[in-house]
């Protein structure tokens, strides 16, 4: 069981169809719930440790999510 946080857009869905793909069991989560993938907010330690206690056989956690702006880093 491969567990991906960030799972619903960008790097975190493709990973999640690759290792799919390779035949690892996936367990995908987001801030928001879409088919197959957990609503999960990671800056709630407890939401997190219980998600991950969840996932039976848990053999790998790839941290996929954050958030972007469109800002620059210097004025």
């Amino acid at each position: 069981m491969l567990a991906i946080t960030g799972a619903a857009s960008g790097l975190g869905a493709a990973l999640m169809e690759r290792a799919a793909a390779q035949g690892w069991r996936v367990a995908g989560a987001d801030r928001t719930a879409a088919p197959g993938i957990a609503a999960l907010d990671v800056t709630d330690e407890a939401a997190v440790a219980a998600w991950i206690d969840s996932l039976p056989g848990l053999a790998g956690l790839v941290t996929c999510a954050g958030i972007s702006a469109d800002t620059p880093v210097l004025d």
